[in-house]
């Protein structure tokens, strides 16, 4: 009688997708994904496609760990989607069987917001209390930074800015940053100098 030891790979849990994101409004060309597989390295794709296509396109997520509630995310040009919706979903894949996510539509928006700043300008102010008159051609989240401090928010969800603000004595070097919901943005820099006299 010959007897023999034979190790048996044992795979009982289909791999686990927790979110897909943008779970919808707007998106700019990046995906995420929020997954379980805890027994082989995942193989992971993102199936998307125009609302007027027929065949999905597939792009592959190259590095994602096995393991827990893991994220990955993959980054794909969509400028020729700009202004259209696009239907996505993502599939992850063990050694033996595979877990489609839900179909998803976003829209895809693929440009930075347009910001026009009309005040404050490179001068010398008198005042502690600077005008700041902004306008964008689209709804976004106006934040700045002050000599490079963290960014601080003027307003979300806002297509002007038209107030004053107080700053302290001295030089301010702000940069402005405008955000979409899509996640693009666009920064513009502006320098003033407070030289207040109390009288």
């Amino acid at each position: 009688v010959v007897t023999e030891n034979v190790d048996l790979f044992i795979d009982d849990k289909a791999p686990r997708i927790h979110k897909q994101e943008p779970l919808r409004g707007v998106s700019n060309g990046v995906f995420r994904l929020m997954y379980t597989e805890e027994a082989s390295v995942p193989h992971i794709i993102l199936y998307y496609k125009g609302e007027a296509e027929s065949v999905y396109q597939q792009d592959t997520l190259l590095g994602c760990p096995l393991g827990r509630r893991q994220v990955c995310t993959k980054e794909i040009n969509l400028d020729p989607y700009h202004g259209q919706n696009v239907h996505y979903y993502f599939t992850v894949s063990d050694l033996i069987s595979t877990t489609l996510g839900r179909v998803q539509t976003v829209a895809i928006d693929t440009q930075a917001p347009s910001l026009e700043l009309f005040d404050p300008s490179n001068l010398i102010y008198t005042t502690n209390f600077i005008p700041f008159n902004i306008t964008l051609d689209e709804k976004v989240t106006l934040a700045y930074s002050d000599n490079g401090g963290s960014f601080v928010n003027f307003c979300r969800n806002c297509h002007t800015y038209q107030r004053r603000k107080q700053f302290s004595d001295g030089a301010h070097n702000l940069v402005i940053k405008a955000t979409d919901q899509a996640g693009n943005s666009i920064t513009t820099l502006v320098g003033f100098t407070i030289f207040f006299v109390a009288i």
